[in-house]
């Protein structure tokens, strides 16, 4: 099991460096071999970009943008009824711009 092990994290480096990613291992399992059954390994990892922030795929940076969007809209409606601030709102406006924009 030791060298399937390390033949997974020897891939994962590999990947992560080509995308210029660092990860974290999240969880390992492995079945137990039986009488012609090969072993099996399951790892999980979780990638980061370089700052740090959690790599997120197509779909899911998708979502992201959708969710981000959906929230702006509906704090320019509660500023428009005065229920937050012009301070709260620009406060809240800041980070969801970066997700929305990819800053």
């Amino acid at each position: 099991m030791k060298k399937l092990y390390k033949r997974c994290t020897e891939q994962i480096t590999i990947y992560a460096n080509g995308q210029n990613q660092t990860f974290k291992e999240i969880n390992k399992e492995d079945t137990k071999s039986g009488v012609g059954v090969y072993p099996k390994v399951t790892m999980t990892y979780q990638l980061f970009n370089k700052d740090g922030s959690i790599a997120l795929n197509d779909e899911d940076n998708q979502q992201l943008k959708d969710k981000a969007k959906k929230e702006l809209i509906e704090l320019k409606g509660y500023l428009d009824m005065g229920i937050i601030t012009q301070k709260e709102f620009d406060k809240k406006v800041e980070s969801l711009k970066k997700i929305l924009l990819g800053n």
